[in-house]
């Protein structure tokens, strides 16, 4: 009898250890939850008007599915194939162009493309899911800004994210768009067919001679580029494009869980984040990955300092090895490491500290 009641004043002492344990760690936890700004913009008035500024991309890319004759380009068409293309051990088929690409030539020679960038992204996309408690990947949201063929949001969809992909260049958005249709459920993803800058305007699209869907918008106030003869050689001009801004979305945006923003658009992203500014100056989006080129922000006329400067001043830290890790840089030291570019992965300081806790 004695060790029967023995055992049962054990087992009550550990249930009550346990349940204030329990206690003391769901304080901590919300009170995490709580200092990190993960849901955007959640002081805005948001209502189903703000969702017309993206319908009319919906149905563009609806109908694209739907009514694939319709839509077909047969120039495009003879320019691009199907893909092998791995992410994970997990192998998937996707359209890219055949010849004349670095992404192509990149998947022939070494069988993948930046795998080390989309694990990263799929990594924080996971971490701030289960920081902020949000069950369904649809409630996530990512904006890939120079979305090109769709690399990103043909890997990352099948996780069930919500992805806004800025696309301008019709050869590009074509073949994106061809993917979106191959996945199960495409209806997550939205491809807006504009470009990004710093104020409303029409620009020219410059495609590279050697490298089919890598190009660059030049516009009238980039009289720097104008000039350079260099790229005269390496880029031809195709088409207009329509430029807008980040922050002409923050309606539909406003109360959206943005966790991660993804920039390749070769020298431009100073322009776009001034255009966008809301975003990181305001509701301080957790992840920012781009590709840093000193070469194409100076060919541009902006200064690889102030792009640096900008995360800086509004809180972020600087890594080159990805999202979760503490290996910080300052901005010297990222200067220093960068040769022609360099994947710079910009991380707010709010959930910087949260990180391998």
């Amino acid at each position: 009898m004695i060790l029967i009641l023995c055992a049962l004043t054990f087992l009550s002492f550990c249930l009550i250890c346990y349940i204030i344990y329990l206690l003391i760690n769901i304080r901590n936890f919300k009170k995490d939850f709580i200092n990190i700004p993960f849901n955007s913009g959640k002081n805005l008035n948001n209502n189903d008007k703000n969702i017309e500024i993206i319908k009319p991309y919906i149905k563009a890319q609806k109908d694209f599915c739907k009514y694939p004759n319709k839509y077909k380009n047969k120039k495009y068409e003879n320019e691009i194939g199907l893909f092998d293309v791995k992410l994970n051990k997990t192998i998937y088929q996707i359209y890219l162009f055949k010849s004349s690409n670095f992404l192509t030539n990149s998947l022939i020679k070494f069988g993948n493309f930046e795998n080390s960038v989309g694990n990263n992204m799929l990594k924080a996309l996971k971490f701030y899911g289960i920081k902020n408690n949000i069950l369904n990947n649809k409630d996530i949201f990512m904006l890939d800004i120079g979305g090109n063929v769709g690399w990103y949001p043909s890997l990352l969809g099948r996780y069930g994210y919500s992805i806004l992909s800025f696309e301008a260049f019709e050869r590009n958005y074509y073949v994106e768009k061809k993917n979106l249709c191959r996945l199960y459920n495409n209806s997550n993803i939205i491809i807006i067919t504009k470009g990004l800058g710093d104020k409303e305007k029409i620009c020219q699209y410059f495609k590279h001679i050697n490298n089919e869907g890598n190009g660059m918008v030049i516009c009238n106030d980039d009289k720097y580029i104008l000039n350079d003869s260099r790229l005269k050689k390496m880029f031809v001009k195709e088409s207009e494009v329509e430029i807008t801004t980040l922050n002409s979305f923050i309606p539909y945006l406003s109360n959206k869980n943005i966790a991660l923003i993804k920039l390749d658009v070769e020298g431009q992203e100073l322009k776009i984040l001034e255009g966008g500014s809301k975003l990181i100056t305001q509701y301080h989006v957790p992840f920012v990955v781009l590709e840093f080129s000193p070469s194409y922000l100076k060919e541009v006329g902006s200064e690889p300092i102030k792009l640096i400067q900008f995360f800086i001043d509004n809180g972020y830290k600087i890594s080159i090895d990805g999202f979760l890790n503490n290996k910080y840089l300052n901005a010297d030291e990222l200067l220093n490491k960068t040769g022609f570019q360099i994947n710079c992965y910009f991380i707010h300081q709010s959930i910087a500290k949260k990180i391998n806790k």
